[in-house]
C-alpha cells in the first residue's frame, strides 16, 4: 500500500485537489467549502504524515516552505529559494525526495539518509512540481470524491443525534468547522494527527486522525480536552484500540462548553477506569484555533 492510501480521506482528498488537480490552495478551499488556511494546515499535516521521519529531522518553518513548493503553491521567486534550501540541506533533500516518492504514490523508506537519497532529493528539486498549468475550479467533476472532514462528521452527527444513519440524512445536517488542531509529538515522535470541532444546530462534534501511533497492548489511548500546561484536563472518550497500521479516525459529540477549552490531547492510559481522573502520559497534542 503506498503512502498516500495510508492518509486519512479528507487530507488524502486536500492533496489530491493540490497535486492531481493542481488547485490553488485558495481553489481548494473554495471546493471543499472551507477556509484556506485550513486547506494549508491540513495539506502540511497530510506531508507530514506521509514522511514523518525525514519530516522531523526539520524546524516547523522550514518544513512548511518546503511543503509549499512540493504542493506547487508558490510564487517563482519563491521557488527559487526554496530550490536553494533543498540543495544545501541534507535533512531538507531528504525531505523533499521522500515527498516526491509518496506523492507519486511509491512506498517511503524509512532509512538513514544516505548520498544517493540527497542527489536524488536534489535532483526532485531541480524538476519543480509547481511547474503546472493553473485550472480553474470545476466543482461538478469534484463533488464526488470530496470525502472531507465536514462529510465525514456530518455522518456522525446524523447517527448520534438520532437523525439517521444514512448519507442522505447526514448530508442534510451540513456541520460547519468552528476549530481545528494540528497534533505533533511533543517527544518528537514520529505520529501525526488532525482534530477539528464541528458544529451543527446547536450540537458540537469533533472529528480525529491520527497515523503513526504504537499499537494498544496493555494500554490504550484517551482523548483531552485541556486548558493548558498546568489547567483543568477534561476527558471525552477512550479512543479504539489501534491495531498495526498505526491510525486512529473517527468522531463523536462534544461538551456544550468544548470552546472553552483551547487544547486537544492525546494520551497512553493504563488504568482500569474507563475515564480516568488525570490525564496520562501525552502521545500527541495540539492548541485548537477557532473561527471568528
Amino acid at each position: 500500500m503506498s503512502a498516500l492510501q495510508q492518509l486519512p480521506e479528507d487530507l488524502r482528498t486536500v492533496i489530491t485537489l493540490l497535486v492531481e488537480r493542481g488547485m490553488s490552495y485558495s481553489a481548494a478551499a473554495t471546493a471543499l467549502g472551507v477556509g484556506e488556511s485550513a486547506v494549508r494546515e491540513r495539506a502540511q499535516v497530510a506531508l507530514v504524515m506521509l514522511a514523518p521521519a525525514q519530516a522531523r529531522e526539520l524546524g516547523g518553518e522550514e518544513r512548511e516552505q518546503i511543503g509549499d513548493y512540493m504542493l506547487g503553491q508558490q510564487q517563482d521567486s519563491e521557488q527559487a529559494a526554496t530550490r536553494q534550501a533543498i540543495e544545501s540541506s541534507a535533512p531538507a533533500s531528504a525531505w523533499a525526495h521522500a515527498l516526491s516518492k509518496a506523492l507519486a504514490g511509491e512506498p517511503i523508506p524509512e532509512g538513514s539518509q544516505t548520498p544517493q537519497t540527497r542527489e536524488a532529493g536534489r535532483s526532485a528539486a531541480q524538476r519543480p512540481p509547481a511547474t503546472r498549468p493553473a485550472r480553474a475550479p470545476r466543482r461538478n467533476l469534484f463533488a464526488l470524491m470530496l470525502v472531507s472532514a465536514v462529510a465525514i462528521v456530518a455522518i456522525v452527527l446524523a447517527v448520534v443525534l438520532g437523525k439517521g444513519s444514512s448519507t442522505q440524512s447526514a448530508q442534510r445536517t451540513q456541520p460547519k468547522i468552528v476549530g481545528h488542531a494540528i497534533m505533533a509529538s511533543p517527544s518528537g515522535a514520529r505520529s501525526a494527527g488532525l482534530f477539528e470541532v464541528l458544529k451543527g444546530g446547536s450540537k458540537l462534534a469533533y472529528y480525529v486522525a491520527a497515523v503513526g501511533l504504537q499499537p494498544t497492548n496493555g494500554f490504550y489511548y484517551a482523548l483531552w480536552l485541556a486548558d493548558g500546561p498546568g489547567g483543568h484536563a477534561r476527558a471525552l472518550n477512550r479512543a479504539p484500540n489501534v491495531g498495526s497500521n498505526g491510525r486512529i479516525v473517527g468522531g463523536a459529540l462534544l461538551p456544550a462548553n468544548a470552546t472553552s477549552y483551547h487544547e486537544v490531547l492525546l494520551t497512553r492510559e493504563t488504568a482500569s477506569a474507563t475515564i480516568p481522573s488525570t490525564p496520562g502520559e501525552t502521545v500527541l497534542k495540539g492548541r485548537i484555533q477557532y473561527a471568528r
